[in-house]
């Protein structure tokens, strides 16, 4: 909502740093939650995540290159 709402307001260089802000929460959401995840899972879990993360990172991607 702020993009849109900083467009109309003609602000365009406020966007970069909403942008900014919302990726670096979102990434340490995801530390924090793997973080919380590995103490709480078996060990076997844990690798099946990782490995399971490697192949969508690695492998599964659909864009050509």
């Amino acid at each position: 909502m702020l993009i849109s709402r900083y467009i109309g307001e003609k602000k365009q260089e406020r966007i970069g740093k909403v942008i900014g802000g919302v990726i670096w929460f979102f990434a340490i959401l995801a530390v924090i939650l793997t973080i919380a995840l590995l103490l709480a899972a078996p060990t076997a879990t844990v690798f099946g995540i990782i490995l399971c993360s490697i192949y969508f990172v690695v492998l599964g991607r659909k864009e050509k290159i």
